[in-house]
């Protein structure tokens, strides 16, 4: 049987953690796009293809760094549930 503190560890610490680094990760992917839109942004505007897809990529294209912010920052605020009440 495991200890309270490797329990406390595995189903409080870890999700935490892995929320904390996947909410940083997209928060700095989404400020890297940001930062260097004039040299990405071009390029992928050229690479969509002429259809009717492509051009309402090429309309959310220019909002992809200011999603990939606010999705990094709402997995940083959410907080885990609260244990069921018996």
């Amino acid at each position: 049987m495991p200890s309270r503190a490797i329990w406390y560890i595995v189903t409080e610490m870890m999700p935490n953690l892995a929320r904390i680094l996947l909410g940083g990760a997209i928060l700095l992917l989404g400020l890297y796009l940001f930062m260097f839109g004039g040299s990405w942004a071009p390029v992928a505007l050229e690479v969509l293809p002429d259809t009717d897809l492509g051009v309402w990529l090429e309309l959310v294209v220019p909002f992809l760094p200011m999603l990939l912010v606010g999705g990094g920052v709402l997995i940083l605020t959410l907080r885990n549930p609260p244990p069921p009440q018996a």
